[in-house]
């Protein structure tokens, strides 16, 4: 079984404008060493020239002598290389990433809290407490997932880290559904009256306290659906001629009218004062006119 070959280190700045650090590439590097059963100091020392590139593999020709020494460990060159490859100004960059960092778009939370532990792991014995750590972590959140963590004030990073993965996954189930919804996977919620548990109540109280009229207030959804019913019923008394060349201001006021009277029928007929409501239209117009429907509320005992 072959061997495992380590990337290539050149210690210059890509085509992106980027440069590996140093001491992320002697992770890669040892982890490979692992895997192919390099663990002493010599076998380390003597594999990693192969993986050096441009600059890098120009310092390893420059320092081969004392690299290659029989009393040079391989903590001796992982400083001398990394000393030699990171900014003089790193360790403060580093810090300034631990206090500012920032969940990118699309990045999950779990995504965001490890690239976090990874940079305060390269920080090392300098690197902000735990505690610290925690509250620059959750600055960095997502508005709405910062929110839920912050009500939550958990006491730890890994507590905070916790709590945003449950208020991600909350948020991805409620966007589910709302595509669900939108995709006519899940139909839209029926409407019916308000329960009474959740409706104000300032009118439930003015009931208790007698300052209510008898009855209840109808409501919108009654009143229109009383409307409907009583314009089938206008309609009907008056015969389809009503609504014939009218336009609908005028059809309105008709129906208002006829409504009206049947309220004052309604009420002298409770009485003994009326008999009935009729509909009858005025003398005959002439020629070419329409005739105009009138409605009539006719006492009891008159013709």
């Amino acid at each position: 079984m072959g061997k495992e070959k380590a990337r290539p280190f050149t210690g210059e700045v890509n085509s992106s404008g980027m440069a590996e650090d140093p001491g992320v590439w002697l992770g890669h590097y040892l982890r490979i060493c692992k895997s192919n059963d390099w663990t002493t100091n010599a076998q380390k020392l003597a594999h990693v020239s192969t993986s050096l590139v441009g600059e890098a593999e120009a310092w390893y020709e420059i320092n081969a002598e004392w690299i290659e020494d029989d009393t040079t460990t391989w903590g001796d060159f992982a400083d001398q290389f990394t000393s030699r490859f990171r900014p003089s100004d790193f360790a403060e960059e580093l810090e300034e990433r631990l206090r500012t960092p920032t969940q990118k778009e699309g990045e999950s939370v779990r995504a965001y809290a490890d690239r976090y532990k990874r940079l305060r792991a390269q920080v090392g014995a300098d690197a902000p407490s735990a505690n610290i750590c925690r509250n620059y972590w959750i600055s960095g959140l997502h508005a709405p997932i910062k929110r839920e963590v912050l009500l939550t004030e958990p006491m730890s990073l890994d507590a905070a880290i916790l709590r945003a993965m449950t208020a991600e996954k909350v948020d991805r189930k409620m966007n589910r559904d709302e595509q669900h919804v939108k995709s006519g996977k899940r139909p839209l919620p029926k409407i019916k009256s308000k329960s009474a548990d959740v409706a104000g109540a300032e009118d439930m109280a003015d009931d208790a306290a007698g300052l209510t009229s008898a009855g209840s207030t109808p409501s919108n959804s009654d009143k229109n659906a009383a409307n409907t019913q009583g314009f089938e019923e206008f309609h009907k008394a008056m015969g389809p001629d009503i609504a014939e060349d009218v336009d609908v201001d005028e059809l309105v006021r008709r129906f208002t009218a006829w409504q009206l009277y049947s309220q004052v029928y309604t009420t002298g007929q409770s009485q003994g004062r009326y008999s009935q409501v009729d509909c009858r239209e005025e003398e005959p117009a002439a020629a070419g006119q329409r005739k105009e429907p009138i409605m009539y509320i006719l006492q009891r005992g008159r013709t």
